[in-house]
């Protein structure tokens, strides 16, 4: 989306024509009507040829039109998760909620009513006039934007902390059996032990990430317990597979 931007950025620099920079350090009242004219002419023929060259480049009215579309639909679908993994999360406080929930949903609305105006759209122009808004717009609610990425990330991150304890009581009860079944895999077992308590750590360590909202410290955690966790999990199962006939023995 950013190189899109940046190409219809680049457009928007071609639609403004020199003599709409000339007639911005000419007073009106120094011009005669056949020089506003021929400027009106001018810069006519400048937005044409604005709108040519972007043809050339292999930008057409149809490409742009879709395009904005998508990137219209891809920003909805966003703000839409957002919305749903913020509503009614017991780690983000009502007001903070009410907060965030009432700017995205305003943003999402005028998202809503570019996507109608783009499909309805007419020109180049019109076009390169919507884009600029939602450009605008973005950057307005910039700050409720990154304060709902943050928020999520918060959540995922409580989200991720409970889940290591779930792991942490599953794998803990399996040890205990693995220890009595199968003392051959005593090297594997105390892999397994160490592993447990690397993730052990790093979950305490995001439960006070999130409790203090610091949102660069809890994704690097997040980060660190996806490298732990699956090799873990492999690990035990892999050991449970090996031993199975001595668990079956000893629950017999």
């Amino acid at each position: 989306m950013k190189n899109f931007i940046h190409i219809f950025a680049l457009l928007s620099l071609l639609v403004l024509p020199f003599a709409q920079v000339q007639a911005a350090i000419t007073k009106p009242s120094e011009m005669t009507e056949e020089e506003k004219a021929e400027l009106q002419a001018e810069a006519e023929a400048a937005k044409d040829t604005a709108i040519q060259k972007a043809e050339e480049l292999g930008v057409t009215f149809t490409q742009y039109q879709e395009k904005l579309v998508q990137i219209l639909e891809l920003a909805i679908d966003k703000l839409d998760t957002a919305e749903e993994t913020i509503e009614g999360n017991e780690y983000i406080s009502d007001v903070t909620e009410d907060e965030i929930l009432d700017a995205l949903s305003a943003l999402e609305g005028k998202l809503q009513t570019y996507k109608t105006q783009t499909n309805n759209a007419d020109s180049m122009d019109d076009l390169e006039g919507i884009n600029k808004q939602i450009v605008a717009d973005l950057k307005a609610n910039k700050d409720a934007i990154k304060t709902a990425i943050q928020e999520s990330v918060l959540v995922v991150a409580a989200e991720a902390e409970k889940r290591a304890e779930q792991i942490k009581i599953k794998v803990e009860s399996i040890l205990e059996l693995l220890k009595i079944s199968c003392p051959d895999e005593k090297t594997t077992i105390e892999s397994i032990e160490s592993q447990l308590e690397d993730l052990n750590a790093l979950a305490a360590d995001l439960k006070i990430a999130v409790d203090d909202e610091d949102v660069e410290e809890a994704k690097s955690l997040m980060k660190q317990m996806a490298d732990v966790a699956p090799n873990l999990v492999k690990e035990v199962k892999e050991v449970v597979d090996a031993c199975e006939e001595q668990i079956e023995d000893l629950a017999s």
